[in-house]
């Protein structure tokens, strides 16, 4: 089951190079990182042990009692629901620029926010974020390097009175460059 979810996610994402429609719709795939996706995984392992567990005990001690009967199927179906939740998630996530709207889609969680209602854009392009402020609210969106800049020019396209800012995290100096120099000792006595 894992398998397979991490297979059709991992295909869609790679055929899911920001691609433009026949209504001018832009789809900017969502950039997963290594820890949400391992989380992920571990989530579907738990639901399908939910699964098993519950189907071994239906197999074993049946469902005698009023409280067996509702239960371990209502397990099963909880279990099933976050699978799906999970796979949807993994599988669609992206930004749409599309009709003056900008619409982030979660799986099956969507939500849009009018383009000409932004005031404000921040790009951290070290951490390849992108922080859109509409007044005093804001959201933060994590981008992929490929296409970080093609969104940006899209939504500024849209909105020409967007105050755009570009921000670069700074690198941390080594270690050895850190430390303060010490003075050397040196022998006055001759």
């Amino acid at each position: 089951m894992v398998c397979l979810a991490f297979f059709v996610w991992a295909c869609y994402n790679a055929g899911m190079k920001h691609n433009l429609n026949q209504n001018n719709r832009k789809v900017f795939p969502f950039r997963h990182n290594t820890v949400s996706v391992l989380l992920c995984i571990l989530a579907l392992l738990l639901c399908a042990a939910g699964v098993g567990m519950s189907v071994y005990r239906i197999i074993s001690e049946g469902l005698e009692d009023f409280t067996k009967v509702l239960q371990s199927p209502f397990l099963i179906l909880i279990c099933l629901f976050l699978a799906a939740v999970i796979i949807a998630i993994l599988i669609k996530s992206e930004f749409i620029v599309e009709g003056g709207e900008l619409i982030t889609r979660f799986g099956f969680i969507k939500s849009r926010l009018a383009i000409a209602t932004i005031t404000k854009m921040e790009h951290d392009r070290g951490t390849h974020k992108l922080t859109v402020y509409c007044g005093e609210e804001f959201t933060v969106l994590t981008l992929k390097k490929e296409w970080e800049d093609d969104i940006v020019h899209e939504i500024c396209s849209m909105n020409k009175d967007i105050e755009l800012s570009f921000t670069m995290t700074e690198n941390k100096p080594p270690k050895d460059e850190g430390k303060k120099d010490k003075p050397e000792k040196t022998d006055d006595k001759k």
